[in-house]
């Protein structure tokens, strides 16, 4: 008769402490949903107000903003909330449709962008927002709005190919917390920015910066690049394509933790290989495409005993380099397309090569190098 009482004990403490851990874990913040059909929260009608009046000075022309109706503005496309307090956290507006383009004549329509010709500085009222992506849209001949400097809790700002133009504000600087920030243009992108910044003390106020992409905004003008780039500590990832500088032979880099470095179609001081890269020890991806560098490259690529990932394409190395490269024993990608190779490919040399578009006798030879590209190089002979 004791088995009965003892199964119902168990059972009324096993829904008690289920109804415990849902009740202790409904209370946790774990994040932010942009779904929060069946939230607790009262509206915050201030932050409501400004996603209101923001929509209000966009151009939408395919009404991707449709659902930003009634209350509960956590439901609406492209808004995400703290599930506990409702303030909005998170505002992505990307265009993810962009390919969607019509042509007329010599320019450019695209239906699926949002447009404007001025932002709102409703957003300041979002002053939990963390993370901010107006990307891949076409504010085409507006400035980068300098109130987007007063989002101070900012982690993640997206500001690329959306149609920028002029002067990057210096009141980004003010984003202490940012982590990531691309204001650049994306490959085979459309409506590009158009931005300039003739000083980068602003990029070094980042101090929590991983991850900044300045890809074809206008450089030549600053003299402290790499000086404010030395004064972000966690920074993994640099893209600086395009933003024609003029790149130091010599120089003192203490970017310990960058693992990403694209400094292609830029020009070099000196045409050969700068030896300060080898000081780049934690470095796994490197571009250096189209940067017309060439000549003795000494053991500085030997020293990036990290990199998985090199691009050299468009340069003039020659095969002299290409056995250096080889020596890399963490690399897996190798891109020399267009460069000086000529001739025969030197014995010491292992690649696994198949399937790439050579000419001469190279078919089969092994080493770690999964993706090579070498096509359109000038080999002949026999490697054997």
């Amino acid at each position: 008769m004791r088995h009965p009482n003892f199964l119902d004990t168990t059972s009324s403490l096993l829904s008690l402490f289920l109804f415990i851990t849902i009740l202790v874990t409904s209370q946790i913040p774990l994040g932010f949903t942009g779904q929060a059909h069946s939230s607790n929260f009262t509206c915050i009608e201030s932050e409501r107000q400004a996603l209101l009046q923001f929509r209000d000075s966009l151009t939408d022309e395919s009404n991707r903003l449709s659902s930003w109706i009634g209350e509960n503005y956590c439901s609406w496309d492209g808004i995400s909330c703290n599930k506990v307090t409702g303030h909005v956290v998170k505002l992505d507006l990307c265009n993810s449709e962009q390919p969607g383009f019509e042509i007329y004549s010599h320019w450019y329509h695209c239906r699926s962008c949002l447009a404007g010709h001025q932002l709102s500085p409703s957003l300041v009222n979002l002053t939990n927002l963390r993370h901010l992506d107006l990307s891949l849209n076409n504010f085409s001949g507006i400035r980068i709005p300098t109130f987007l400097g007063l989002l101070k809790e900012l982690r993640y700002l997206n500001l690329s190919d959306a149609g920028f133009v002029g002067e990057v504000p210096h009141h980004l600087g003010n984003l202490s917390h940012l982590r990531y920030l691309d204001i650049g243009v994306v490959l085979g992108g459309i409506i590009q920015n158009k931005l300039t910044s003739n000083d980068l003390e602003w990029v070094a106020r980042l101090s929590s910066l991983e991850t900044l992409s300045l890809n074809s905004v206008d450089l030549s003008g600053a003299q402290d690049v790499f000086n404010a780039i030395n004064m972000l500590p966690l920074l993994k990832a640099l893209d600086l394509e395009g933003c024609r500088l003029t790149i130091p032979h010599l120089l003192h880099v203490n970017s310990t933790s960058l693992s990403s470095l694209d400094l292609s179609a830029n020009q070099f001081i000196n045409p050969t290989i700068a030896p300060w890269l080898g000081n780049l020890t934690g470095l796994q991806d490197l571009n250096l495409r189209f940067c017309y560098l060439g000549g003795e490259v000494h053991d500085t690529f030997e020293q990036m005993g990290s990199l998985v990932k090199l691009n050299l394409y468009g340069n003039c190395f020659d095969t002299s380099t290409l056995k250096s490269i080889c020596n890399i024993s963490s690399l897996t990608s190798l891109q020399m397309t267009e460069n000086n190779l000529q001739g025969s490919i030197p014995n010491e040399i292992a690649l696994d090569i198949c399937r790439n578009n050579l000419e001469g006798s190279l078919k089969s030879f092994a080493t770690g190098i999964l993706n090579l590209d070498l096509s359109r190089s000038a080999f002949a002979g026999n490697s054997s």
